[in-house]
This record gives C-alpha cells, sequence and structure tokens, in this order.
C-alpha cells in the first residue's frame, strides 16, 4: 500500500490567491486532505482539483485530481474542508499538472525479484582465508584489524545493472538498489531493492507516464501470473539536477493486494514466471521489445486477461471476457478472412437481393448482416487460429474440442444457445474452459513476441503461475470434460 507513516502540514494555494492550513494524510485509498480556515470553503468542486502547498518540514506537495468530499462550518471562523487526492506529489519541487516535465518513472512491485532473479549478485565467500591479508590493509590506516581463524565475508558483485532494453514505451532498466551498515558490535547488513526505471524519450505529462507505468504493469503481471501491488514510485523531472533526489508519488488506486502483507507474500521462483532475466537477458530483451511495439494494437485485448488474471474466482462474466478477447484482437492477429467459392459468393448475393426486396425488420436486417459477414473468421475459427499460429497444440492433445466448447458455453452464456454440457451441474468444465481460453491467448500472444515456450516448459514450472497450473491439471481436467460432453 502506498502510505507514509508521517502525517505533515502546511499551507496550501487555493483558487483566488487564498491560502488555508492544511493537515496530509497519506493513506492508500484512505489518503485525505483536511483544510481549515477562518473563512467559509465555497463547494465549487473544480476549484480544488489540483493543490500546490508548502509543508511546514519544507518540502514541496503536489496534489492531483482531488475530489471535494466535505465542507462544514462550526460557529464563526471555523471553517474545514475535506478532500480525496488521486495523486500526492512529495519533493523538493512542485509538479505541474498538465506540463511535459516527466522524464523517468522508478518503480518497486510486488514480485519484482522472481522476473530479475540475479542469484548471483550478492552471497558469502565460501573459503575467507585468502581474504584475511586484504582485510587488515583495508582497515591499517584507521586501526590494526584483529582477524580471527574463520571470518565471514559477504559481497556484492558490484554489477547494478540487470538488464536494459529499449522499446516504444520507454528505455526499461532493472537496476541493484544496495545500501549497507557501517558496521558495529551489533552485526552488518547488506540490503537491496531491485527498481524498474522508465525512462521517456522526452518528457510527459505526469498522467501520460502513469499510464505507461501501468502498462508495464500489466505486462508483468502476464509474466508472473498475479496482480502486482506497487509499493514504491519516484517521478524525476527533466530540469532537475542529477544529485538532487526524485520526488515521491503516491498513487491512492495504486494497484495492491488485500489480505496479506507484502512481506510475508511467498513470491513465485525463476522457473515458474514465464519470463526471467536468469533464463537468459537477450531473450527478455527481445520480449519486452516486441511485446510493447505492438500493444498499442493489442491493448484492449490484452487488459481484458489482465483483469482475468488479477482475478481469484471464476464466474460467467470471466469466461465471457475470456472468449471476447479474441474477438477484440487486431485482424494482424489472425490470417486473411476466407474466399468463398463461386457458388457460396452467389448464393449470398441471391439471398441478399431477396430480402432486401422485404420490408424492413430486426429479422430482415440481422440476416443482411450475417450475409455480410460470410468469409469472415468466426470466434472458432479464431481461437483455432491463434493456438494452431503458435504450436501449442502438439502438446496438449484435444486442444482444439476445448476451444470449439468454450465458445459454445460463452455464446450459451450470451445468447441462450445450447452446449454440450450441463455447464451449471458441470462448472468445473466452465473453470477449465475458462482457463484454457486464457492461457491459448496468453501463450499465443507472447510467442508472437519470441518467447520460448519450450525453454519454459522444460523448468518444469509448478502452480504458482495459471499457465502451469493449466499445463500441469490438463490431462486430469481433459479427461473430465470428456466424460461431461459423453454423458
Amino acid at each position: 500500500m502506498f502510505k507514509d507513516e508521517r502525517k505533515p502540514t502546511g499551507v496550501f494555494d487555493l483558487m483566488g490567491g487564498r491560502k488555508a492550513f492544511g493537515a496530509l494524510d497519506i493513506n492508500g485509498r484512505r489518503s485525505s486532505l483536511s483544510l481549515f480556515d477562518d473563512q467559509a470553503f465555497p463547494p465549487v468542486p473544480q476549484g480544488y482539483e489540483y493543490l500546490l502547498g508548502r509543508l511546514h518540514n519544507g518540502e514541496c506537495a503536489t496534489l492531483v485530481d482531488c475530489v471535494l468530499t466535505a465542507t462544514q462550518g462550526r460557529g464563526r471562523k471555523k471553517f474545514s474542508a475535506s478532500l480525496f487526492p488521486n495523486i500526492i506529489v512529495v519533493g523538493s519541487r512542485h509538479l505541474q499538472k498538465e506540463t511535459a516535465c516527466v522524464i523517468e518513472l522508478v518503480v518497486g512491485f510486488s514480485d519484482v525479484n522472481s522476473v530479475f532473479y540475479d542469484f548471483d549478485a550478492f552471497g558469502a565467500v565460501i573459503d575467507p582465508a585468502p581474504f584475511a591479508p586484504l582485510l587488515r590493509k583495508d582497515k591499517a590506516h584507521i586501526r590494526p584489524l584483529d582477524v580471527g581463524d574463520n571470518p565471514i565475508v559477504g559481497y556484492f558483485s558490484g554489477k547494478f545493472e540487470i538488464a536494459t532494453v529499449q522499446c516504444s514505451l520507454a528505455e526499461i532498466k532493472a537496476r541493484h538498489h544496495v545500501s549497507e551498515t557501517m558496521g558495529g558490535p551489533a552485526g552488518w547488513a547488506l540490503r537491496n531493492k531491485i527498481m524498474v526505471a522508465l525512462r521517456f524519450e522526452c518528457a510527459l505529462a505526469l498522467d501520460e507516464a502513469i499510464r505507461r507505468l501501468y502498462s508495464l504493469i500489466r505486462f508483468f503481471e502476464l509474466i508472473i501470473g498475479r496482480k502486482q501491488a506497487l509499493l514504491t514510485v519516484d517521478v524525476r523531472l527533466d530540469e532537475q539536477p542529477e544529485h538532487e533526489a526524485p520526488l515521491r508519488v503516491f498513487i491512492s488506486h495504486a494497484p495492491r493486494r488485500i489480505g496479506s502483507k507484502e512481506n510475508k507474500h511467498e513470491s513465485p521462483g525463476p522457473n515458474d514466471v514465464l519470463l526471467c532475466t536468469a533464463r537468459g537477458v537477450e531473450n527478455y530483451m527481445e520480449v519486452v521489445r516486441k511485446y510493447f511495439a505492438i500493444d498499442a494494437e493489442r491493448a484492449d485485448a490484452r487488459i481484458r486477461l489482465g483483469g482475468n488474471i488479477r482475478r481469484s474466482s471464476y464466474s460467467v462474466d470471466r469466461i465471457i471476457a475470456a472468449a471476447n478477447m479474441f474477438d477484440i484482437l487486431p485482424d494482424s492477429a489472425y490470417p486473411a478472412p476466407v474466399r468463398l467459392s463461386n457458388e457460396l459468393e452467389e448464393a449470398r448475393s441471391n439471398a441478399r437481393k431477396l430480402f432486401k426486396s422485404v420490408p424492413p425488420s430486426l429479422e430482415r436486417d440481422s440476416m443482411l448482416n450475417a450475409l455480410g459477414r460470410m468469409g469472415d473468421l468466426s470466434l472458432k475459427r479464431k481461437t483455432l487460429s491463434r493456438m494452431l499460429s503458435c504450436g501449442i497444440d502438439q502438446y496438449f492433445p484435444g486442444l482444439d474440442l476445448v476451444l470449439q466448447e468454450a465458445v459454445n458455453c460463452r455464446n450459451h452464456y450470451v445468447h441462450g444457445s445450447a452446449g454440450r454440457i450441463d455447464y451449471a451441474d458441470n462448472f468445473r468444465a466452465v473453470v477449465f474452459l475458462t482457463d484454457a481460453l486464457e492461457f491459448v491467448f496468453g501463450v499465443s500472444d507472447l510467442i508472437d513476441c519470441g518467447w520460448n515456450y519450450e525453454a519454459w516448459a522444460a523448468g518444469s514450472p509448478q502452480a504458482d503461475h495459471p499457465f502451469g497450473a493449466f499445463r500441469l491439471g490438463y490431462k486430469d481436467n481433459y479427461n473430465f470434460f470428456k466424460e461431461c460432453i459423453n454423458k
């Protein structure tokens, strides 16, 4: 959760040059700004959408997209207003809301270590004896160091950069951010956080920078297989000198996990996530570049997959969304429409003339629309096309039958058409059909971007990723599906 344990106070600029004392509470979805003054606060919501404040600790606060929730008067000269800020930016300077001034975002999210699994970056020396003379020499200018027989020597490799890729979204750089204590009788500690920076080619307005950040998080949620909580976001402005600290950004409705503390959450292993730099930085870079090169045209469908992955339950709405992903993929993801034979083309022409000759009605217009779609790819053809395009069917016998019934299931819930299964009495089958649609969509999308399915499967991924769970349970679930079909 985006939270600041402090509750800073300061003076905030209001409309008309007015200033008011304010108390800021940075607490995720419970964030608030309380304003106090000896004059009434006008109930004009537009006047409070963007506020600048100077905090008493010397920092600047920029509050973006504030919502006025209440105004109150408590006797003479005692007035207050409560606001909910959607975005709070705190640091050495203010941020102009609609000005293109953001040059870099640096973010931390829940399972970042699973993707950038730099196993050898930190460790302890197995044989410390050769380092004893070096330790004595290093401290000699302070005082003689008494090195025992079994010193413990820990290290960081010194390679801060893990992976950098330039793509249409931004330059995306993953780095180690290391901190250490000086040491003493209580011990010595070395801490590390892996952060991901988005460096933009040119400065962007804050809302566009955050939109691109959410696109990146959506990509990592697919790779990791679960919702990611945004833990920190820092922003650097184009006019800031390098030595100046970035501004801290608190997004009130930032992605979060509910019901578990982040430090108690067990991240998936490097073999479970779909893409991990431990298996090769080059492939990671290739997939990221190609993924974002086509993200604009595939975003509508990918967003729906992301919404399904973030869910922890199954429903009718989920399988409908899973099937509709294939319908809203752009035509470039599919082969050309089927060319009708001369006989079919002639029959369609005659039928169109016949239906146009009758008075307009819903039924007549529906038939004309259906005739116009002849030769277009149906939803079943689209799902099968995506399956065949990535060759995933060779690993899952009968997957074509599963996908066709998944579309039947979607049509049942959308149009009321009959399927081959009693879905209400066999909801386990509905779950399986939903997983099959999501698996084929996600896998085919990544394979289009250069992802190596065989290399991932060779690592024996377990059920920590939904795609790993689908792979492990396919045989049993397919047998249950066949039993349902044959009832």
